[in-house]
């Protein structure tokens, strides 16, 4: 979680409560299938939208193959 606040320039205090739940829930989806999670990763997945001072976590409209090689 502390890797995907840095990048984006965020503070855990700005971060929402389902926020937080998504960054989590992630982590352990890459870990039970054996991938370390990565900003990278996450960013296939996830766009990141502050709202208020808050920052928001939503699903990306074009998620790709994590396994994919490039």
């Amino acid at each position: 979680m502390a890797s995907i606040l840095h990048f984006n320039g965020f503070h855990i205090s700005q971060m929402s409560p389902m926020g937080m739940v998504r960054v989590r829930h992630f982590e352990f989806l890459c870990r039970s299938q054996g991938l370390e999670p990565s900003v990278e990763k996450f960013r296939a997945f996830y766009q990141l939208i502050r709202n208020m001072g808050f920052l928001h976590i939503w699903s990306s409209c074009c998620k790709e193959n994590i396994d994919k090689p490039t």
